[in-house]
């Protein structure tokens, strides 16, 4: 009876099956979380390249540009992140530069959060400066 069962494969394949799926899903959602982390760095980066721009133009107040920077970011990370937006010498258009610093929790970014051992205390942080132009 013995010899009958240390030669029978059935089973082999599930058993198998079993044992690796945990691994392979702990790849493809990994996978899946760093391209949102990356995709939500590429957005914050734009955002704030974006309202940094309009403020240097112009086109909009100091005031708005927190709320202008938020409505660009990705929807699953607008109520946690931060903004901040400064500007150096706010008398004088010809030396003043405006930064907007965009913090956003790598946590947050994550939809998951399979791997947050990883990247559990990650800040995702852009930080952009521009030159106003003067006003004609």
């Amino acid at each position: 009876m013995l010899r009958r069962l240390s030669n029978d494969d059935r089973g082999t394949s599930a058993v198998e099956f079993a044992l690796l799926i945990p691994v392979f899903l702990i790849l493809v959602m990994g996978t899946i979380e760093f391209g949102m982390i990356a995709y939500t760095y590429n957005a914050s980066t734009s955002a704030a390249r974006n309202v940094a721009r309009q403020l240097a133009t112009n086109r909009i107040k100091v005031s708005d540009a927190s709320e202008k920077a938020k409505e660009n970011l990705p929807n699953w990370v607008k109520s946690s992140a931060t903004v901040a937006v400064s500007q150096s010498n706010a008398s004088d258009p010809n030396s003043n530069e405006f930064t907007v610093d965009i913090k956003v929790p790598a946590g947050d970014a994550a939809i998951s959060n399979v791997l947050i051992w990883a990247y559990g205390a990650l800040v995702i942080n852009t930080k952009v400066t521009m030159q106003q132009e003067p006003q004609p």
